[in-house]
This record gives C-alpha cells, structure tokens and sequence, in this order.
C-alpha cells in the first residue's frame, strides 16, 4: 500500500516538474510518465485520465495548506487567530519558488475549468472560517486579499515587492489585525 502512495507522490511531482520546466503544453500523459521513470501503464495504473491526475494534485496541494494552516491556528486560538493563521501560511510558508499550488491550478484552468471546483470550495470554506474568526470580517477580508494577491504578484511577475518592504506589509497587516481584536 505505501508504494502505491509513494508511485503516486513520484508523479504529482513529476508533473509539478514538467510543467515547470516545459510549460502546461508539455503536459501530456506521456511526458509525465517519462518524467516519473515509469511506463504509461504504470502511470495509468494510478490516473486513468489527466483529469484524475489533476484531480489528485489539487487535493494533494489544498490539504498540505490546509494542514499547515491549522497547524498554524493551533499556537493561537485568540480572536483573529484564523485570520493571524491564514496571513502568516501564506506569507511565510508560501514563498515565489514554492509554485506547486499554482502550477496545479494553472494546469486545471487550461485542461478543464470545471476542476477548479474544489479551489472555489477550499476558498469559500476559509473565507467563511475569516469570517467566524471573531474579528471585524471586513478585515479578515482584507488580509486574505492582500495575501492571495501578493501570492499571485510573486508568481506572475506583476510588480513583486522586494523583501524589506514585503516584510512591511506583513508587518501592517499583522496590525491590522491586533487593531481589529480590540
């Protein structure tokens, strides 16, 4: 059983490789079974469709921030902890070069948008827990916002802000969110 789940690791970061490295274009069943070291039956073996394999990366990438944020969450159970939570995952534990989440979701826009349905779901469930967090919502709101786009300026390219003034930023809306307990 634990070889299945390590052949299954072996491929997601296969993918996460290729894609990369040569572009969603290159992402093709094929290509991903020669960048895992496996045969296609091999690869078919574990995903029978590009969208099960896309499926599985998603899931692999959502759970992993799940889990690091609710290990975050458990140091701080105050007001705002959520929120305190959700800033310091993303900013400090999600960095430019760390691009696995995007490259999942990026590869899930262009093959099919209909498997970004369980992104929309993860995204609804943590704004409504920022929205729970015993704060002014409004700056729950703001916080997440401001760190989604901050990820996706690193990733793109647009304009990202170099290291002392991102840690500014950081710094501002941690007090923010110590005003807003208040």
């Amino acid at each position: 059983m634990a070889e299945k789940k390590d052949s299954k690791d072996k491929i997601i970061e296969a993918v996460y490789e290729l894609v990369r490295n040569d572009g969603i274009a290159k992402m093709t069943m094929e290509s991903v079974a020669d960048k895992a070291g496996m045969s296609k039956g091999g690869l078919f073996y574990h995903f029978s469709t590009k969208e099960i394999l896309i499926e599985a990366m998603l899931k692999q990438l959502f759970d992993q921030f799940d889990n690091q944020l609710s290990e975050e969450h458990e140091n701080d159970k105050l007001p705002g902890g959520t929120t305190r939570s959700y800033l310091k995952t993303t900013f400090l534990k999600y960095d430019k070069e760390e691009n696995e989440f995007v490259v999942a979701l990026l590869a899930a826009l262009v093959h099919n948008p209909n498997l970004l349905k369980p992104a929309k779901e993860h995204y609804q469930n943590w704004q409504k827990q920022l929205e729970n967090d015993q704060i002014d919502p409004v700056i729950s709101t703001i916080v997440r916002l401001a760190t989604d786009g901050l990820w996706f300026s690193e990733l793109f390219g647009l304009a990202p802000i170099q290291s002392e003034l991102r840690n500014d930023v950081f710094e501002k809306l941690n007090e923010l969110v110590k005003e807003a307990e208040k």
